[in-house]
């Protein structure tokens, strides 16, 4: 290279593609170039992010917005809790799975009919505005036990004006959000992107066939105008339509529901997640 000097832009973009993740079906995380998202980590002056790979426990019942730094987790013992964590129904678990390479959450929300299982980073939030327009970017991996008998939705969600969680799957709508699911009981089971912005809904279902047992890689990003849906690093489709970019503060949120009384259960490897500041 002689003495040609790497700036900051090239290796920006040199670091977004050894992070990528592989464009295949097959829910590879193999680093080549898919899907990609900053190194958000190594420039915290830039970008804001949050990443969880869920080897220890990181959510409490009792976390809330704008919890008090000194007494927040006094009845729960942890200290730099991430989750708000919600189960529901009869004998309901979020646990530390250690029989998965690298961590991974499992959620099982009880044994009825609708029990619902939901972790919320209450105050990690993020925003997609039109008026001062920033780039978002998202990615999880996840698998259901049985995709017929559950649902999901997966990626950012508002907490509402109050200290209220917004639930994207059982109260039949998402309020203002955007990210993935499988609505519980639907006839094809594929997944589909949802975006929202004042209980008015875009979803879009993909082509892409979810499997029992089967890890997939489920991927937005906002370019400041318009949201691109990723599933195992490839591009899945775009759409602009009722993206929340009107300033509304959306938080990473994770929900699981049970169709059926079978203890299903959902897994997430992981949560990554960052915007421009």
């Amino acid at each position: 290279m002689g003495n040609r000097r790497l700036g900051a832009k090239r290796l920006e973009t040199v670091l977004k593609r050894m992070n990528a993740l592989a464009a295949d079906t097959a829910g590879s995380r193999s680093g080549k170039r898919g899907f990609d998202m900053p190194a958000f980590e190594l420039q915290p002056s830039k970008y804001y992010g949050l990443f969880d790979d869920f080897t220890a426990v990181s959510g409490v019942t009792d976390l809330a917005k704008d919890d008090d730094f000194v007494l927040a987790h006094a009845a729960s013992g942890l200290c730099g809790a991430v989750w708000d964590v919600t189960a529901g129904g009869t004998s309901p678990s979020v646990l530390l799975d250690n029989t998965v390479v690298g961590g991974a959450v499992k959620l099982l929300a009880g044994t009825a009919d609708d029990d619902v299982a939901r972790l919320f980073a209450v105050n990690n939030p993020m925003v997609l505005d039109a008026s001062s327009s920033r780039k978002i970017w998202f990615e999880t991996r996840l698998k259901l036990s049985d995709v017929d008998a559950s649902g999901f939705f997966i990626g950012l969600a508002s907490n509402g004006s109050d200290a209220t969680v917004d639930t994207s799957i059982l109260d039949g709508g998402l309020a203002d959000g955007i990210g993935w699911q499988i609505i519980d009981g639907q006839a094809a089971v594929t997944f589909a992107s949802i975006a929202a912005t004042n209980d008015g809904e875009t979803v879009t279902q993909s082509s892409t066939s979810a499997a029992d047992a089967t890890w997939a890689v489920l991927a937005f990003h906002w370019d400041g105008s318009q949201a691109h849906y990723y599933i195992n690093g490839s591009l899945s489709h775009s759409s602009a339509t009722t993206v929340p970019n009107d300033g509304t503060l959306l938080c990473p949120h994770i929900e699981f529901i049970q169709q059926t009384g079978d203890s299903d259960t959902m897994h997430v490897d992981y949560v990554r997640c960052c915007m421009e500041r």
